[in-house]
């Protein structure tokens, strides 16, 4: 059985929705006018009904629904509070993702001041890069989900150095041809790893490009102009 009231009065500046949301409970009015008007003015009909909407475990908004006649059967209300559930359930699933995506930002960043910590020459470049990245693909009009993998990527995009040793990540003077193509390796390092976690394989294309250059001179592959993938080409200005 539904937990529901059913109340022929509300109190003078109280509204269905309001009450279900202090109370955390569905509620029903038979004549929604005999109490105040509801929020933004007077309803379509008399009688009201309203189930509270939950998110993080406390009530965050009511569903309301209004009808013309004054009456209405306790199945319709079964239906509003169902669906206010269903809402909840997709809301706390919404902020759930949102809490993960922080979570793995994190995590990226964490990995990428690592590699810092290896090389004296990057300091904060890579939290600078994906700021600026990040700053380029507003200025591009791209969405908020391209502009989360632009800055995954461009917080990444030297992760594979972690494969290059040392003596050769370190060596202040001119580096060796040997040790030219050891370097040129950490974007397919980079690029591998990326691919093997789940939430970092959008980002690897930018790992893996993010030396290409537009006259097709870069590496690993050589690839010229637009066939050089979009966020390696942010990362790369």
């Amino acid at each position: 059985a539904p937990t529901t009231e059913l109340l022929t009065h509300l109190e003078a500046g109280e509204s269905v929705a309001a009450w279900a949301i202090s109370q955390c409970q569905p509620i029903a009015s038979e004549n929604v006018l005999r109490g105040s008007e509801i929020l933004a003015g007077r309803p379509t009909g008399t009688a009201a009904m309203a189930a509270p909407i939950m998110g993080n475990g406390r009530c965050i908004g009511a569903l309301m629904a209004c009808f013309a006649e004054d009456g209405f059967s306790s199945e319709r209300l079964e239906q509003t509070a169902r669906f206010a559930n269903q809402l909840s359930v997709c809301i706390q699933n919404i902020q759930h993702r949102t809490l993960f995506k922080g979570l793995a930002l994190d995590t990226v960043f964490a990995m990428a001041e690592a590699i810092e910590s290896r090389d004296p020459y990057t300091g904060d470049h890579c939290r600078h890069l994906a700021d600026y990245a990040d700053l380029l693909a507003s200025i591009l009009n791209l969405n908020e989900a391209e502009k989360e993998i632009i800055r995954c990527g461009a917080a990444l995009h030297d992760v594979g150095k972690i494969g290059v040793s040392d003596a050769v990540l370190k060596k202040p003077g001119k580096l060796t041809p040997p040790e030219w193509a050891e370097i040129r390796l950490h974007p397919y390092i980079g690029g591998q790893l990326c691919k093997r976690v789940s939430f970092l394989r959008d980002a690897y294309p930018i790992v893996y490009h993010h030396h290409e250059r537009f006259d097709g001179q870069g590496y690993p592959d050589g690839l010229r102009g637009e066939d050089i993938p979009l966020g390696a080409r942010i990362v790369s200005i």
